[in-house]
């Protein structure tokens, strides 16, 4: 019989948080939480938990003017008027058709993330650097004001618009930003941050946090793009390991949850339901040499009705139960012969006396 022992060998690798939205998938192990300063509260965890296609919802709103930008969370709304704090001075020479020009191309980007399937780092980069090469001068910024409606009533928040500058976030990480920053001078809008670690992350924020459609690039190399929910990966997405392996599907909470993917490189391939991280409902996991098991999982181990068909012919269906046949089932010889038909307990048929 195949052992569930290979499939563990093949590892489906579980989070590893020791640190922040530093977090990669690992090859072992089980769930690791942060550190409790950085978790996120338990009114929004609850609020993630109750609102799973939130991300969903946040794209599929319409802008309803081009000097109007808007998102959606929740049934709530973020409306950005793209203007200037102060009115410019003669001696700035800074025209209004400028200011206008550069309104445009800003919200032109916000959209034009929003609506995207991909978030790419190079493709920020060339947009935020065009808006600078478009301004009146090097010293120029733009400010917005943000109308943000949450529980506590609606609050104004400026933003600005900056082509490089130095920042320390709320956990302490340092790097590099380029994009839009609120008042406190935390990324909120949409950015691209170059960590001081090695770690890149380009898409939405929220008040110095990953949040929306997003692309992180970590320094070992992994990469994870899809949605995030106050920096956990939380709706679909795509996590690539440096390795070679591939995960896509759903997360909930920064575990993978729901239908998805995976694949290694030497062929073997998991289709199937995930939840807290593990295999777990029905799917099919195919090895690399063409032998495949097909049917329920529990917490990662084969377990109630399957069948497993191996490359040389044999085939057995039936029950299983922690990993291995345990219950009445059927094995069939590559001949077609049957080795046995019946009780079956540890993997093991149960003859009669």
């Amino acid at each position: 019989m195949i052992q569930h022992q290979q499939l563990q060998q093949q590892g489906l690798p579980q989070i590893n948080d020791s640190k922040r939205r530093s977090t990669t998938l690992s090859a072992a192990g089980s769930a690791v939480h942060p550190p409790k300063r950085r978790k996120i509260s338990d009114e929004a965890a609850t609020s993630t938990k109750n609102n799973s296609n939130s991300q969903t919802e946040f794209f599929d709103r319409p802008f309803s003017h081009p000097f109007d930008y808007r998102l959606f969370h929740n049934g709530k709304s973020k409306k950005i008027n793209m203007t200037n704090p102060d009115p410019p001075s003669a001696s700035s020479h800074v025209r209004q058709e400028q200011i206008e020009q550069l309104r445009n191309r800003v919200d032109s980007v916000l959209k034009n993330l929003v609506q995207s399937t991909e978030v790419g780092n190079q493709t920020l980069k060339t947009q935020i650097q065009a808006l600078r090469n478009d301004s009146p001068n090097d010293n120029a910024v733009l400010y917005s004001t943000s109308m943000v409606e949450d529980g506590g009533g609606k609050q104004n928040t400026a933003t600005k618009v900056v082509e490089q500058e130095w920042i320390v976030d709320p956990y302490g990480d340092q790097g590099e930003f380029q994009g839009e920053l609120n008042a406190d001078n935390l990324p909120h809008g949409t950015g691209i941050m170059k960590y001081s670690d090695g770690r890149v992350y380009a898409g939405e924020w929220k008040d110095g946090r990953w949040h929306g459609r997003g692309r992180a690039t970590f320094s070992n190399g992994d990469v994870f793009e899809g949605m995030y929910f106050e920096d956990q990966r939380h709706g679909l997405g795509i996590y690539q390991w440096s390795d070679g392996r591939e995960f896509k599907g759903g997360f909930v909470n920064d575990q993978r949850s729901g239908h998805g993917e995976y694949t290694w490189p030497d062929g073997a391939k998991y289709v199937g339901e995930f939840q807290k991280g593990l295999r777990h409902g029905e799917g099919t996991y195919t090895f690399s040499d063409g032998s495949f098991y097909k049917g329920s999982w529990r917490q990662g181990k084969y377990h109630g009705k399957g069948e497993c068909f191996w490359s040389d012919g044999r085939v057995y269906r039936g029950d299983w139960e922690n990993g291995k046949a345990h219950g009445y089932g059927k094995e069939v010889r590559p001949d077609g012969s049957i080795r046995h038909d019946g009780k079956w307990e540890n993997d093991k048929p149960v003859r009669d006396p």
